[in-house]
């Protein structure tokens, strides 16, 4: 458990701060294992395949949460760190995209982003602190 997130921790830092980069050790190394295949233009399909795995996830604790809120509460904390990350994430590339506009992340896309997984996260942080506790044996 802790190996798998200090792992995901680290290949976050590379996702937001050096996707070119990973990008660039993608195509270096199925050039040299895998000519054959095409190089990768962008990170789109990547990051669509990243997302989605995401959302999935995000989909199935809102489940468990609908099924049994007091049961099930502590699954609304990964919830509200994806809902603030999202948000600061968004917000920051579109503040970067206004102070560097030759970067397009300027976009109403990036922050809606934030203007709408905010409210989300501060709701269910709300929330999560209204749910009654019921005692824990671990």
């Amino acid at each position: 458990g802790l190996v798998y997130m200090v792992m995901f921790l680290g290949a976050v830092q590379v996702f937001v701060f050096a996707p070119d980069v990973l990008i660039r050790v993608f195509n270096a190394v199925s050039g040299l294992l895998f000519p054959a295949l095409a190089p990768a233009r962008d990170a789109g399909p990547f990051w669509v395949s990243m997302s989605a795995s995401m959302m999935y996830c995000i989909s199935a604790l809102s489940y468990m949460l609908w099924r049994n809120p007091v049961r099930w509460a502590d699954m609304a904390v990964p919830l509200v760190i994806a809902k603030f990350a999202s948000s600061a994430c968004g917000a920051g590339f579109f503040v970067a995209g206004l102070l560097h506009p030759e970067t397009g992340w300027a976009t109403l896309a990036n922050i809606t982003i934030m203007l709408t997984d905010l409210p989300l996260g501060l709701w269910l942080a709300w929330a999560y602190l209204q749910v009654p506790r019921e005692p824990r044996a671990d």
